[in-house]
């Protein structure tokens, strides 16, 4: 009897990880001496779990369009925001989306809802103008949320697991604040 053992490497890849696992079977051949049929074995397959995280953050800042110079949010100025959204975790994150109650329009690049590659990020921007009301206060507070509905089927799986052979990535949120003082 002779044995062969047989060595092999794999680097893993984000389509590994957004996979949720790495599967990798082998199998292996021969010839015998003197035939000429091929002698193949059972396979052997390996199922390895991904560490999935998602992970989202979102940065909010605020420029004031100050008309007069007086340095203050006065009625009728505007203040413009930029919102960046980043999938800081190691999944790709589908349907991110930005949300601002304040901001009635955004414009983003890429075009929401959007799904966001590791790394990747999704920026909007849109414009307040300042009423009466808001400039009498101290200063004017604007939260922006980043969010991705999550690809789970049912609120029990939402946890990260797997689900009909594709990864299953729980909701998640993040929100920025911009403070105009």
């Amino acid at each position: 009897t002779k044995v062969a053992n047989c060595i092999g490497q794999h680097t893993v890849t984000q389509a590994d990880i957004d996979a949720g696992e790495l599967v990798n079977t082998a199998r292996a051949s021969g010839l015998p001496p003197g035939s000429v049929i091929a002698i193949t074995s059972q396979s052997n397959t390996v199922t390895i779990p991904a560490t999935v995280r998602p992970e989202l953050s979102v940065k909010k800042t605020a420029t004031l369009v100050d008309r007069n110079g007086n340095m203050l949010g006065n009625p009728g100025e505007v203040v413009n925001y930029t919102i960046v959204a980043t999938n800081t975790g190691n999944v790709t994150l589908p349907g991110v989306v930005i949300s601002d109650p304040m901001l009635t329009a955004l414009t983003c690049a890429p075009s929401q809802p959007v799904d966001l590659a590791v790394a990747a990020l999704l920026t909007c921007t849109g414009s307040h103008t300042i009423t009466a009301t808001e400039a009498s206060r101290a200063s004017l507070v604007n939260t922006a949320t980043a969010s991705t509905p999550g690809t789970c089927p049912t609120q029990a799986a939402l946890t990260f697991g797997r689900s009909n052979a594709a990864i299953c990535v729980r909701s998640v949120k993040a929100d920025g604040v911009a403070t105009l003082v």
